[in-house]
């Protein structure tokens, strides 16, 4: 399964890339992290994938890059293929972002915001909406806004939304 291009620009876009541990204070929590947004729960040496403890050391740029694509991205695009019956019938830029979606919030809350129904349903405004004031724009379950500091997040979600026609950006490519 491939990983597209696009996707694969955006998310090393909005993650960026940092060699080094760190505390992810932008998630609400400060998770300690690694490379583009990798936690343990991520690196967590199934299915290929190698373990978060592995880079001591820090890890370079050209390592992240490929656990993004060979080892990350495709569980993440299975997880979501299982959960959306028209996969097929969507363009690449709304696979991408639901995609983006789950890699940024986690299956989880994908399921408890009832993205899944909506696309499913073919629900293009209501997809758009759940993705701009829904769960998706919730830090510590408060919705952010732009100038508290997670201006990031709020461009993100717009980029997203506007695949399925909402947001601000008429023509959205990955």
């Amino acid at each position: 399964m491939g990983v597209p291009a696009g996707l694969l620009a955006q998310l090393k876009e909005s993650e960026d890339f940092v060699g080094e541990y760190y505390n992810d204070k932008k998630d609400g929590t400060g998770t300690k992290t690694i490379g583009y947004g990798f936690t343990a729960m991520i690196l967590d040496g199934k299915d290929g994938r190698p373990n978060f403890n592995d880079y001591p050391n820090g890890m370079t740029k050209a390592q992240a890059d490929e656990i993004l694509e060979k080892h990350v991205l495709p569980v993440y695009i299975k997880e979501v293929k299982r959960n959306v019956k028209n996969w097929d019938s969507l363009n690449d830029a709304q696979q991408s972002s639901l995609v983006d979606l789950n890699y940024r919030n986690g299956l989880g809350t994908m399921r408890s915001s009832g993205i899944f129904d909506l696309v499913n349903k073919s629900d293009w405004k209501g997809v758009s909406k759940v993705i701009t004031s829904g769960t998706f724009s919730k830090v510590k379950g408060v919705t952010v806004k732009k100038g508290d500091g997670y201006d990031g997040i709020i461009k993100r979600n717009d980029h997203n939304a506007s695949a399925f026609g909402g947001g601000t950006k008429k023509d959205i490519q990955f």
